[in-house]
């Protein structure tokens, strides 16, 4: 599910921000209780400010724990 404008997951619990466009089934998206979609300008400053860090799998170019 894609909201207009809130292409982006993120989990409050692990910290982590997803690109619901790119996710996959190791991302478990469907199974996140605990998040919020956000818009491409909240997750860039999100990650910017080095408080989340991208999903290893549908954002890995902004995944941190390599």
């Amino acid at each position: 599910m894609e909201f207009i404008g809130y292409r982006y997951f993120i989990n409050t619990q692990t910290k982590e921000i997803h690109d619901v466009k790119n996710a996959t089934g190791a991302c478990g998206l469907s199974y996140i209780k605990h998040g919020k979609y956000v818009s491409k300008r909240t997750a860039k400053k999100l990650l910017s400010s080095g408080e989340y860090n991208g999903c290893a799998h549908c954002l890995p170019e902004f995944n941190t724990d390599k």
